[in-house]
């Protein structure tokens, strides 16, 4: 039987070929969660699933070399971009010292701010997927079945580029945006995208060798979703990033996950409302978390939002864990014991277990009080303010 694939894309922040292992992202937060069912004792997830890393931050690294150089291109390049208010570049330029805000507000003022700079995010993400399906494909044997795993700013880059990847009057163009593309780095990407794409076209007689009709997504899953927000092409109301098939519903998965929580500031200022009709499709799951796990990495009451925001603390909870699991592990059902942790856990872990010296700073953070978390939310609002006015 083949891996399944799942094609995990990160958040804000920098990050190399080995972030995977990283103790704070989604990967190695499944993979200590597995180790405690029975059935992955003698049963390592990497047995089952090939996690496959998405890397895109590099190409706002590339645009602005620091956060000062940052403020000061945004600025000079509002005559070329007339929807993106001066507020918002204020707010920016004057945030303090702490690079986890610094990026957040950053990168998303970046990502949708110019268009050029999410095409060339989106062709990233989608060379990433062409080269690993088209490799997979070529390597002959049974197909497997491929999932997206997205966290933060990393689900809006998501939905952009699946919509993107499947929507086949977007590729036709491909060939012209790759003419007027001036960073060479992106040119090249942008060719071997297209070479890759020539080759699948004589195959499938199509071409978009990678629309609905031809290639889907076994599962979508978005934590601390933003796709709502921050998406440049089509909104998620529209997109093919949805849960059904192909044929009944334009979909692009069989089964999307929306993960939020209650406390995470970013859930907070960008909570994902799915269509109505998505309830009547099948296939979707609102996953929505009110825990709180204790680390005794933080040391700083401050820090308590960006580890509640962490994917590794989302995974944590068996109601969302499992559900991966039984996705990803085809031979894999959670047992009556198994799915007895979500109860257990929410008991152990939900709000009214939070350590008192923990309790007045959650329901701050739950309320928007807390100063640094604040300027993030204010920051994302004015951002909403200019994408909506």
């Amino acid at each position: 039987m083949a891996k399944d694939i799942v094609f995990v894309l990160h958040g804000i922040g920098k990050y190399d070929r080995e972030w995977l292992s990283e103790t704070t992202g989604a990967v190695h937060a499944l993979k200590e969660s597995a180790r405690e069912y029975a059935f992955f004792e003698n049963n390592s997830l990497d047995n089952f699933v090939e996690f496959v890393p998405i890397l895109y931050d590099d190409v706002f690294q590339r645009i602005m070399t620091d956060w000062s150089t940052k403020a000061k291109g945004l600025k000079d390049s509002i005559p070329v971009m007339p929807n993106l208010a001066t507020e918002v570049l204020s707010f920016v330029e004057d945030l303090d010292e702490d690079d986890w805000e610094k990026t957040f507000a950053a990168d998303v003022v970046l990502y949708w701010g110019f268009r050029l700079f999410q095409q060339r995010v989106s062709l990233r993400v989608i060379k990433q997927i062409v080269d690993k399906v088209a490799a997979v494909a070529a390597a002959g044997g049974e197909k497997p079945d491929y999932h997206v795993l997205a966290h933060s700013l990393g689900t809006a880059v998501a939905h952009d580029a699946l919509h993107h990847l499947g929507t086949e009057s977007w590729l036709d163009s491909l060939a012209a945006r790759q003419v007027a593309e001036k960073d060479e780095k992106a040119r090249v990407e942008q060719q071997a995208i297209l070479l890759v794409l020539e080759q699948l076209k004589g195959n499938f007689g199509t071409s978009n060798p990678y629309s609905p009709r031809l290639f889907s997504f076994e599962s979508i899953t978005m934590i601390s979703n933003t796709a709502g927000l921050i998406h440049a092409n089509e909104g998620p109301a529209t997109s093919i990033v949805r849960p059904g098939t192909a044929t009944e519903h334009g979909a692009y998965a069989r089964t999307y996950i929306n993960a939020n929580h209650v406390a995470d500031s970013v859930s907070i200022a960008t909570t994902f409302k799915p269509p109505p009709d998505w309830d009547f499709a099948g296939g979707f799951s609102d996953v929505g978390a009110t825990h709180f796990l204790p680390n005794d990495a933080i040391a700083d009451i401050k820090d308590v939002g960006a580890w509640i925001h962490s994917a590794a603390h989302y995974i944590a909870n068996p109601n969302l864990h499992l559900r991966l699991l039984a996705m990803y592990v085809n031979p894999y059902r959670p047992t009556a014991e198994d799915r007895s942790a979500v109860a257990s856990f929410a008991r152990k872990h939900g709000p009214a277990a939070i350590k008192a010296a923990l309790k007045q700073a959650y329901d701050d953070l739950k309320a928007g009080k807390i100063e640094r978390l604040d300027r993030i939310i204010d920051a994302i609002r004015k951002v909403e303010g200019v994408i909506h006015a």
